[in-house]
């Protein structure tokens, strides 16, 4: 699940740091308007490279240098976060995530990533609440669908809403397609669970094939109303990355009332 978290892409002028998983390009009316120090500007750019070559220890530090210069700099929470979920450090993980929303809470990528972050300690509730925070922003993508989706899955929701979800983000995620199949696995529609996940191996996507051939197969085979099959599509691993985005959410009454 980790693997869905959306970094922040760290756009200022010419810098462009959303190299390696798929970064945000949402941009928020306190991006516009913040201006990066420069000394912090550096040490997010060693930050990052040092994220993508797997050097965590070294990552978390110039990430916390960076904001120890400039607080404000979501991109640099917000990504540090993704290291600590990758360095199995889910604690300090939502910590930073909620600084982060008392800084900038208009922005949908903070909220999905924190529904997502609870979604992995298997607090559900919680990651439902933060995943419908993040749809209901002006400004949500379909990453906020289809974490919103995927929190319903994991518990047990085949309902209509989270096939809404998808169809919203479809023209951005081809997994989406894919989902949609599980979730129509869940509802025993096997039919129409064929044709998404057959609408999703058309496509160039290649990540999640094998899955989406086991999927295939299973209901080929009139496994598709087995519960055993229903219980493996609510908790299979092709869940949201994180996000990461550029800049992104000051307190509101809206995420007092949620983190209370």
């Amino acid at each position: 699940m980790c693997g869905f978290l959306l970094r922040i892409r760290f756009v200022y002028g010419q810098t462009d740091l959303g190299v390696g998983s798929r970064g945000s390009n949402i941009v928020t009316i306190k991006e516009l308007h913040h201006a990066v120090p420069s000394k912090a500007r550096k040490e997010m750019e060693k930050a990052e490279g040092d994220r993508v070559n797997k050097r965590m220890d070294e990552a978390i530090r110039h990430f916390n240098r960076a904001i120890s210069i400039d607080p404000e700099l979501i991109a640099a929470r917000n990504n540090l976060v993704i290291v600590y979920f990758e360095s199995g450090n889910p604690e300090s993980a939502l910590a930073q995530l909620e600084k982060a929303i008392t800084i900038d809470p208009g922005n949908s990528v903070l909220f999905g990533n924190l529904g997502i972050g609870y979604a992995m300690i298997q607090k559900l509730d919680a990651a439902e609440r933060a995943a419908r925070l993040a749809v209901g922003l002006r400004r949500a993508q379909g990453h906020a669908n289809i974490v919103l989706e995927t929190v319903l899955v994991m518990q047990h929701k085949f309902t209509e809403e989270p096939l809404q979800c998808l169809e919203r983000a479809w023209g951005e995620y081809p997994l989406a397609h894919l989902l949609a199949g599980r979730v129509l696995i869940g509802q025993r529609k096997a039919e129409r669970a064929k044709y998404e996940i057959m609408t999703y191996l058309s496509g160039k996507e290649l990540e999640y094939r094998p899955l989406a051939n086991e999927w295939l197969g299973s209901i080929n085979s009139n496994e598709s109303t087995n519960a055993a099959l229903v219980e493996a599509i609510s908790t299979a691993s092709c869940t949201p990355r994180l996000d990461t985005a550029s800049e992104a959410v000051r307190p509101s009454r809206q995420w007092r009332e949620f983190s209370n």
